[in-house]
């Protein structure tokens, strides 16, 4: 049988270590893939909430300039009700000091 001659089997050998190294470098390859692929996913991810954490920040910011204007604008407002209470208060007096003198004035006028 010369098909099994020795030149025979060594090529067929050499012909399945080659498609075997193929194999394993391609099985190799696609797990480094994979993991670069996984790297690549994991540097996205960290960027996207590096990005969010500043955003984040301004957003935080802005609510702390606006909870400051908040609380001025309700402290403003309570001294302006202050105000307007002393006020208030002031007329009332001023109308009750009025009208005693109102009456005063009649009294004198039904004495005389």
């Amino acid at each position: 049988m010369e098909w099994l001659s020795p030149e025979v089997i060594a090529a067929v050998v050499a012909l399945f270590s080659g498609l075997s190294l193929k194999s394993i470098q391609h099985w190799l390859g696609r797990s480094k893939e994979r993991e670069d692929t996984a790297t690549e996913f994991r540097k996205e991810l960290r960027e996207e909430v590096k990005n969010l954490r500043g955003e984040l920040k301004g957003v935080e910011d802005e609510l702390d300039e606006w909870r400051t204007k908040y609380f001025a604008l309700i402290e403003e407002c309570n001294k302006v009700k202050l105000d307007r209470d002393t006020a208030l208060a002031a007329v009332a007096s001023l109308q009750h000091a009025a009208e005693d003198a109102r009456k005063a004035t009649e009294a004198l006028a039904t004495d005389l």
